[in-house]
């Protein structure tokens, strides 16, 4: 019984290690904003601040007076992948999840999906990115609840996704805000609005005894011994005490209910999966005794980081 057990441990934490899983869905609603984000893994940075723009578009909402349905939607393309895609419209969409299916049939889909109707609209923004800015899609609500556009036919060439035309490009086309208004609106000073929405609190953890939120355009985490602010979150990591935060794909830093001091901590991981931790060491096919791993998804580089120590003890052979 005991070896069935562990087979089917084995094969279970596989599924998560490379990759054989579902993708990570989340839906929110904040007010009138809906949030739907799309990603591959858990604990990105990227999808913090989709949750950060959600409660944030609420807030500018109110203060603009803008009571019609917002659809803010985000496909993660961690690997960077696909074309970045930005679809800016005032509509009515039936569908919320466009950006989830064929790329190659978004114009089909939007035509089919949106059905106007009378005295009724929603602003949608959707977004296919690596990394999602908080401010530049704040400025594209903006502009969207202030000003009236057309929702011109686009057209996005690209080399590098996987599905490919006869002359060996692919072409995206959706309607939507042309790329030269997108680009002038993201690069226009920013309004008196969004400056004010800059000293919110926008609270995106609350765990472990430790609270994050958004302010001032960073990341505050604050638990009974210290606070800790960064401009940049790659991954966030909860354990079994505290979490690790990284700042990118080769650092991070331990924070913990009781630590006083900030303590960086180098790896030489090379690929953009995020961490997840385990008590289980898949690869030596053993619990972890002392410590837990840390390791990429979908990736075979993992480490050992005690907790009690703040040290990593143990690192892979990548």
């Amino acid at each position: 019984m005991k070896k069935i057990a562990f087979i089917i441990f084995t094969i279970a934490f596989s599924f998560n290690l490379f990759g054989f899983h579902k993708n990570h869905v989340v839906q929110k609603n904040y007010g009138n904003v809906k949030t739907f984000v799309l990603t591959p893994f858990k604990n990105y940075g990227s999808t913090i601040n989709v949750e950060i723009i959600g409660q944030l578009a609420q807030e500018l909402s109110s203060r603009l007076k803008y009571k019609d349905t917002i659809i803010l939607e985000f496909k993660h393309d961690y690997s960077n992948s696909y074309p970045n895609i930005t679809i800016v419209e005032k509509s009515n969409p039936s569908s919320l999840f466009l950006l989830n299916g064929n790329l190659g049939t978004l114009k089909k889909r939007q035509r089919k999906y949106y059905r106007p109707r009378k005295e009724k609209t929603a602003i949608c923004i959707r977004q296919m990115a690596q990394d999602f800015n908080i401010w530049d899609t704040l400025k594209l609500l903006e502009f969207s609840i202030n000003n009236t556009f057309k929702n011109e036919l686009n057209t996005v060439h690209s080399t590098k996704f996987f599905e490919y035309t006869r002359d060996g490009s692919f072409e995206i086309e959706f309607f939507g805000m042309g790329p030269e208004l997108i680009n002038s609106v993201k690069t226009t000073s920013t309004s008196s609005q969004l400056k004010a929405l800059l000293q919110e609190k926008i609270e995106f953890f609350n765990s472990l005894n430790i609270k994050g939120v958004f302010y001032n355009n960073q990341y505050c985490f604050n638990s009974n011994t210290l606070d800790y602010k960064t401009d940049f979150i790659k991954y966030l990591t909860p354990l079994e005490k505290g979490i690790c935060i990284f700042n990118s794909d080769t650092s991070f830093i331990y924070l913990n209910d009781k630590i006083e001091n900030i303590t960086p901590h180098k790896i030489d991981a090379k690929d953009h999966y995020s961490f997840y931790a385990d008590k289980f060491n898949y690869f030596k096919k053993e619990k972890v005794k002392k410590g837990i791993m840390l390791y990429k998804a979908a990736s075979s580089y993992w480490v050992i980081f005690s907790e009690e120590k703040n040290e990593i003890i143990e690192t892979s052979k990548n």
